[in-house]
C-alpha cells in the first residue's frame, strides 16, 4: 500500500490516489490496483504525462490505462466487493521525449 501524488510546476505534490497497491513495477512502468471511491483525482490523468511521486521517488510517466476491474492484489482479498480499478503508469524519459517535439 502506498500513496501517489501528482507534481505540477511550482506547486507542491498534490494527492492523486490513496492508498494505491501495486501489482507489478520494472523499468517500464507500474501496475497498480486502487480502490475506486480513492481515485477520482487520478481520473483526469489518464492518458496524460506528468511527474509523479510514489513512495518518495519521483518518475516521468502516462497514465496509461485506469479501468474497472475484480481485484487481485492480495491485501485486498477481503474486501473484493469494493470497487477497484486497475492503473498502467508508463514510465519515460523525459529528455528523450522533448527532444522528439
Amino acid at each position: 500500500m502506498t500513496c501517489l501524488s501528482i507534481v505540477q510546476s511550482g506547486l507542491p505534490a498534490v494527492v492523486v490516489a490513496n492508498p494505491i497497491f501495486p501489482l507489478s513495477t520494472d523499468e517500464n512502468g507500474i501496475v497498480f490496483e486502487v480502490f475506486e471511491d480513492a481515485a477520482a483525482a487520478l481520473q483526469p490523468f489518464v492518458g496524460r504525462a506528468a511527474f509523479y511521486l510514489i513512495d518518495g521517488t519521483f518518475i516521468s510517466a502516462r497514465l496509461q490505462s485506469l479501468t474497472r476491474c475484480s481485484s487481485t492484489h492480495p491485501a485486498l482479498s477481503l474486501m473484493r466487493d469494493r470497487p477497484t480499478l486497475r492503473g498502467m503508469l508508463e514510465k519515460f524519459d523525459e529528455r528523450a521525449s522533448s527532444s522528439k517535439q
